[in-house]
């Protein structure tokens, strides 16, 4: 019995944790392509959902910027910009 209950805690904390890690936060670095009030494209060919709010003053084609974002609904959804210098 104790074996069972060892056995299905450590089975649902396994998963629990990978669920945990698909969902953390995630960032790239990358020159900008192409901007949008919607959407950001970096050199790669990688797209970000812009924030409604989001200004992108500043920000234009070529400048290399830090972009923190997180995966909802399979899209890549821009939760900051920075540039990098």
């Amino acid at each position: 019995m104790r074996a069972l209950l060892f056995s299905t805690i450590t089975a649902a904390s396994v998963l629990a944790f990978g669920a945990a890690m698909a969902a953390a936060p995630q960032s790239i670095d990358g020159k900008i392509k192409h901007l949008t009030s919607k959407t950001l494209t970096l050199a790669d060919g990688s797209s970000y959902m812009l924030p409604k709010n989001f200004s992108a003053k500043g920000l234009k084609a070529g400048e290399k910027v830090h972009v923190a974002f997180d995966v909802m609904n399979k899209k890549n959804e821009a939760t900051s910009v920075t540039v990098v210098k």
